[in-house]
C-alpha cells in the first residue's frame, strides 16, 4: 500500500514535468529591401492578359508595378518557458508556435502615376485612374500594405476621359526614406 502512494505522490509531482518543456522558437523573419522598379503593360482583353504589342482600347488597358527586392532571413531563439503555481505547465505543445513575419526595411511611402501626351508632352497626375482588380485604389492598397505585404502591384486603367490617344506612363514609387523609384513606359497608342 505504501509502495502506490509513494507511486502516486511520484506522479502527481513529476507528471507536469514529464509533458512541459521549453520551447526553443527560431523567429523566422524576412527582412525586405526595395531594389528596383519594373513596369509591364498589358491588354486586358480576354481570358488572359497579354503584353500590348499594337494600339488598345483605354478600357483594356492594364499596368503591373513590380518592385525587386533583397530579402534576408533575421533569425533570434527565444525560449519560452511557462509556469503555474511552482509547477511547470504543459503549454509547450499548445504556446509554441513561431510565426514568420516580414520586416519592410523603408516600406513604401506612395505610388505616383503619371501620364505625358507625347504629341504635346504635356503631363498629367493619373494615380487616381487606376484600381486593383479588386476595384481598390492605390490608396487603399498601400493602406493594407503593412498587413498584407505585395511587391507585385495589377492595376487597370478605369477612368479614360484624360488619357491622351499617344501616352506614356511614368511611375514614380517613393520609400518613407525618400528614395524614388521612377520608370516609363514606350509609348502606348490608344484606339
Amino acid at each position: 500500500m505504501k509502495s502506490k502512494n509513494l507511486i502516486c505522490l511520484f506522479l502527481i509531482y513529476f507528471i507536469p514535468f514529464i509533458f512541459s518543456s521549453c520551447c526553443n522558437c527560431e523567429d523566422q523573419n524576412y527582412q525586405i529591401i526595395y531594389t528596383g522598379l519594373e513596369l509591364t503593360t498589358w491588354d486586358t482583353r480576354g481570358f488572359e492578359n497579354t503584353k500590348i504589342l499594337d494600339s488598345i482600347p483605354k478600357d483594356t488597358f492594364g499596368l503591373s508595378i513590380l518592385l525587386s527586392n533583397e530579402t534576408s532571413k533575421v533569425t533570434d531563439i527565444k525560449t519560452k518557458l511557462k509556469t503555474n503555481f511552482g509547477f511547470t505547465a504543459a503549454y509547450a505543445v499548445v504556446d509554441c508556435f513561431c510565426d514568420p513575419g516580414i520586416i519592410i526595411k523603408d516600406p513604401i511611402n506612395s505610388i505616383i502615376i503619371k501620364v505625358k501626351n507625347s504629341e504635346t508632352n504635356e503631363i498629367i497626375d493619373v494615380t487616381t485612374n487606376f484600381s486593383s482588380y479588386g476595384d481598390k485604389t492605390i490608396e487603399e492598397l498601400l493602406d493594407n500594405f503593412e498587413d498584407n505585404f505585395e511587391d507585385n502591384f495589377n492595376l487597370d486603367l478605369i477612368k479614360f476621359d484624360n488619357i491622351p490617344n499617344s501616352s506614356i506612363f511614368k511611375v514614380i514609387v517613393t520609400l518613407d526614406s525618400g528614395i524614388e523609384f521612377i520608370k516609363e513606359t514606350e509609348i502606348i497608342l490608344f484606339k
